[in-house]
């Protein structure tokens, strides 16, 4: 189904259809908090995470997402007992913080590949995260890009996802998919195999529009296993058309062709 959609270029319904992979391995509806995926939490322990960790830069916050409560417990076993200690003992809470500080940290670095104003065809043009209201990247209309990116797994090299209620043991997985939200259109996707290595570097290729302007590229980065554990970045760029020496050298090779008529004549 996520091939299917991601050739129709449908960018919702692959984004959508990836989701409802992560809930059939989770076991859990996509309404539900990417906190019950977490062993021994049930809906009834939820009350736990609304301002009771001691963290005090996040104090008055309540924790709603596992990037977030991974960010506040992360080797820091006390934090999580602080908030879980109330209704678990010292076992469950072991298992807890195992599981969270497991779970895959992915940083990601983007640059951009093809044809630019100067005539360099090779070099790697760096996208910077986050950008800038005034960043727009200047790209030719109607033109093959590549979207180079590079991705670092910090920490634990394990890449075995924590999925109890799957029949099989799973690796983590990924997906990679470039869209432009305000037309909904998927413009490329790729499946990337666990980061064992912790670093990889992946390519996308991809066309730019016919139509000229500002248009805003999104990078998403889906996880195949884990809910509410997925990335987005956009990649801001102006549209504009091929310069005018780069038309004559077209020009010229055209009117080396026999049997064409003058160029002044067409």
């Amino acid at each position: 189904m996520i091939d299917t959609c991601a050739e129709r270029g449908w960018l919702a319904t692959t984004l959508r259809v990836q989701q409802i992979m992560q809930m059939v391995v989770q076991a859990r509806w996509s309404g539900d908090s990417p906190l019950l995926t977490l062993p021994h939490l049930e809906p009834h322990h939820l009350y736990l995470f609304n301002n009771k960790h001691k963290d005090p830069t996040h104090r008055g916050k309540n924790i709603r997402t596992l990037p977030g409560l991974r960010a506040t417990c992360h080797n820091n076993y006390e934090a999580l007992a602080a908030i879980l200690r109330r209704e678990m003992d010292d076992n469950q809470i072991e298992q807890i913080h195992k599981v969270l500080c497991a779970m895959p940290l992915v940083k990601v670095e983007m640059g951009i590949q093809g044809f630019w104003s100067d005539g360099d065809v090779t070099q790697e043009r760096r996208v910077t995260q986050p950008q800038g209201r005034d960043a727009w990247l200047p790209l030719h209309a109607d033109q093959e890009y590549t979207l180079v990116v590079h991705l670092h797994r910090v920490g634990r090299s394990d890449v075995k996802a924590h999925c109890p209620n799957f029949p099989r043991g799973k690796d983590e997985g990924w997906f990679l998919v470039l869209g432009i939200p305000e037309t909904m259109e998927l413009v490329a996707m790729k499946r990337v195999s666990a980061l064992k290595g912790s670093r990889s570097t992946q390519q996308l290729s991809f066309v730019t529009p016919l139509k000229t302007g500002r248009t805003i590229f999104t990078l998403y980065l889906i996880s195949d296993c884990y809910l509410g554990w997925d990335q987005q970045y956009d990649i801001q760029c102006d549209i504009t058309v091929m310069n005018s020496v780069n038309n004559e050298t077209i020009d010229a090779d055209m009117s080396e062709c026999p049997g064409l008529p003058p160029l002044d004549k067409w």
